[in-house]
């Protein structure tokens, strides 16, 4: 599919993210790393060992929600576009900033929890880590405090052709290298997140006919057969929600998808329902397999 990009640059932002946190996992000293080298007769090379700090629920919960910025945020409503940058369409900033501020409320709300009980949790630490314990693996409070973050800010795609002609004082000709260079290197970004994009349909696609093939089945060496998960479910729910958001060109193919996903499987039913209806499952696999096939021409 042609990418018609100053259609693209009227619907897509660029949202810039910075996410951080301390870690509390720190490698152990060489020596103490050679002595259980030496307790379990290993080549110390061969062995790496780390030491957990400040194992408390508010680091714990802190680090939970790190990861969902990026687990339930970012991968579920953006595209990838540079190192730290993702696509995101107009219509879902909203519901992008009400997740992403819900989230760092919920971070920001256990701050202060750290602040207090930091000291507490390193006087516990002196205690089980033993000799493993170093103070100077805790930083002050302020720092430690500090380093939890999520912030993000939203920027234009690269500027193309009234831009660059208004405001660089070059040679025609220059300026058109430039513009198409950039509209090149643009083009095959969009592409490469449009081909997540598909990867993200027939992935939960793929998950749900396997799931739903295999269920009562027990695998060689198994101990129990295969059971049809509530999980597969969801992802179908999900896809079929953001998909026509992440569908920054108007691909035809994922329109369809999305049209196919939201009246074939909107009604999928519950995880209880498809383990108990054999004819239920195998109807809902041949309806997930011919979306597929609209799109790869797998099954056909």
């Amino acid at each position: 599919m042609t990418i018609d990009i100053k259609q693209v640059t009227t619907s897509v932002l660029i949202v810039r993210t910075q996410l951080g946190k301390w870690s509390n996992s720190k490698p152990l000293a060489e020596e103490l790393r050679v002595k259980i080298a030496k307790a379990l007769d290993a080549d110390p090379d061969y062995i790496s060992t780390h030491k957990r700090l400040l194992h408390s629920p508010v680091i714990k919960e802190l680090n939970r929600l790190h990861g969902q910025f990026t687990n339930q945020i970012i991968r579920k409503k953006t595209l990838p576009f540079r190192v730290g940058e993702h696509l995101i369409r107009n219509v879902i900033l909203d519901e992008f900033e009400a997740a992403w501020d819900a989230k760092r409320d919920s971070m920001l709300e256990r701050l202060p929890q750290l602040r207090q009980e930091y000291s507490d949790y390193i006087e516990r630490d002196r205690l089980l880590l033993g000799d493993a314990f170093n103070i100077c693996d805790y930083p002050p409070v302020d720092e430690v405090v500090g380093a939890y973050r999520a912030d993000y800010e939203y920027d234009y795609l690269p500027m193309t052709n009234e831009n660059i002609s208004a405001m660089l004082d070059l040679p025609k000709a220059k300026i058109a290298k430039i513009e198409a260079a950039t509209e090149k290197r643009v083009t095959g970004q969009i592409d490469n997140a449009m081909k997540v994009v598909h990867d993200r349909v027939l992935v939960a696609l793929g998950d749900l006919i396997s799931g739903l093939e295999r269920h009562g089945l027990k695998a060689d060496g198994a101990q129990r057969a295969s059971k049809f998960s509530a999980n597969n479910i969801d992802k179908i729910r999900e896809i079929t929600e953001i998909l026509p958001a992440l569908n920054l060109t108007g691909d035809p193919a994922l329109t369809q998808a999305a049209n196919d996903l939201a009246e074939k499987l909107g009604d999928i039913g519950t995880a209880e329902e498809l383990r108990e209806d054999d004819g239920k499952r195998m109807a809902t696999a041949e309806k997930a397999k011919s979306i597929v096939s609209k799109l790869t021409g797998f099954y056909d």
